[in-house]
């Protein structure tokens, strides 16, 4: 059996459940992962008080939205705001093993 390595890199990070849901809707209407990443580092669209957590925030939500799929993706934007939040958790459950 393998030697697992947990991080607590993640108390670091927020929830994002407004980031993820806004880079979600982003892509619905057609925008791609460059173009959202753009608009993170030159408008600031999430609202990060610095440059350097406007990249962390972007790569979060990043790393949440392609764990959970196309089809999720597809399907979050018709959840009501509580299952919403509970696949923004999830989403982070299946990036850290901490959790």
């Amino acid at each position: 059996m393998t030697e697992k390595k947990y991080s607590a890199g993640l108390v670091s990070q927020r929830f994002w459940f407004y980031e993820t849901k806004q880079y979600i809707k982003m892509l619905s209407e057609g925008r791609t992962d460059i173009e959202i990443k753009k608009l993170s580092e030159e408008e600031n669209i999430f609202g990060a008080a610095s440059t350097s957590r406007a990249k962390e925030t972007y790569r979060a939500a990043h790393r949440r939205i392609n764990v959970l799929g196309n089809e999720m993706q597809g399907l979050f934007l018709k959840l009501n705001l509580d299952n919403q939040k509970i696949t923004v958790l999830i989403s982070v459950l299946l990036l850290n093993d901490l959790m």
